[in-house]
């Protein structure tokens, strides 16, 4: 999903009451590894507009879950 699929997947939970969205992505995104560990704090290294839209999805599901309750969770 790219960040409008992202939102619009999020607003139909909403409007639908579903409580969850679980949204799987790739390591990619961590491209460029600086520790031999993964982790959700190790740094990003945006080389594509791909990966900064995948990175742009998790402060947008923070919000829907402030604004409306919706869980959501980024396997990465």
């Amino acid at each position: 999903m790219n960040i409008r699929g992202a939102f619009n997947a999020l607003d139909v939970c909403r409007r639908n009451g579903f409580p969850w969205l679980v949204d799987s992505s790739s390591a990619n995104m961590y491209s460029g590894t600086v520790e031999e560990s993964m982790t959700t704090s190790h740094p990003f290294n945006c080389w594509t507009l791909c990966r900064a839209t995948r990175i742009a999805e998790e402060p947008m599901m923070k919000a829907f879950r402030k604004c409306y309750g919706l869980k959501g969770v980024d396997l990465s």
